[in-house]
């Protein structure tokens, strides 16, 4: 009987060093756009205040495009289920809301998995639903990811209205 507590605290004392040994995770949210005009979103790990964002931690961006008719999503890292230089069907749906269309994968040789880029118009009603709800939800064939939209509110106003002008 002492000998099974004794590895358990054993054990209890391993998770506890290894929790305070480990270094801090990097907050992840929505950046850029703070400015009037701007015509890119960023979401990824936050960048330190006066620093720009590092470009190997974005996961996702939203830019203008099409003189301001379309956004180009871009997902910097999907999964091996997609194959790179592929069309596939790509949803966004936020709550009951979704929006679809056709996007390409491309390959990330540093990540090893595709990158995915899909256009959408400026007037999808995802974009609406977007400001907002917490989650947005990406699917693109059989891989799927979830993105939280804490923050993402005004952010995406700015971007839509510079987009318009």
């Amino acid at each position: 009987m002492s000998r099974c507590v004794a590895q358990r605290a054993l054990v209890l004392a391993i998770l506890l060093a290894g929790l305070f040994a480990s270094p801090a995770y990097a907050k992840e949210g929505w950046h850029g756009a703070e400015r009037p005009g701007a015509r890119t979103l960023f979401y990824g790990e936050l960048p330190t205040a006066g620093e720009a964002p590092n470009p190997e931690t974005i996961q996702l961006i939203l830019r203008c495009a099409d003189k301001g008719r379309a956004i180009v999503l871009f997902v910097a890292e999907t999964s091996e289920k997609l194959k790179p230089g592929g069309f596939v069907r790509v949803v966004l749906s936020v709550a009951r809301v979704r929006s679809e269309t056709i996007g390409r994968t491309m390959a990330n040789q540093l990540a090893g998995v595709p990158s995915l880029r899909a256009r959408l118009p400026i007037r999808a009603r995802v974009f609406a639903a977007m400001k907002e709800r917490r989650t947005l939800r990406i699917s693109a064939g059989k891989w799927q990811s979830a993105i939280s939209l804490t923050g993402l509110g005004e952010r995406l106003n700015r971007l839509l209205a510079a987009c318009r002008k």
